[in-house]
């Protein structure tokens, strides 16, 4: 939303005959919205981050929700994550023969 409201702050000064004080709010909202991304977007990776091993399971078998909630859209709780290249590996029949 910051990244969409500074140009159009910006454009709107820009295009009719505005007051010098309308500019200088203009740029004002623009410097707010910059460092406004500037700090929360570090602070929103890091939160990630620090609480994803602890929010989703990492699960072998993939849970398959029967009845209404199957078309529905799942809760954090029902999000897993699987290890699907474990079974990659061994597609040899282990005789150990090179071909």
């Amino acid at each position: 939303m910051q990244a969409a409201l500074a140009p159009v702050a910006m454009d709107s000064v820009r295009e009719g005959n505005r007051p010098e004080e309308e500019r200088v709010y203009a740029e004002h909202v623009l410097v707010i919205c910059v460092l406004s991304i500037l700090l929360t977007a570090p602070v929103g990776a890091i939160i990630i981050t620090l609480t994803g091993p602890r929010l989703l399971n990492k699960t072998t078998t993939i849970a398959i929700v029967e009845g209404w909630r199957r078309s529905a859209r799942p809760s954090l709780r029902d999000i897993t994550i699987t290890d699907e290249d474990d079974d990659d590996d061994d597609d040899d029949d282990g005789k150990g023969v090179a071909t």
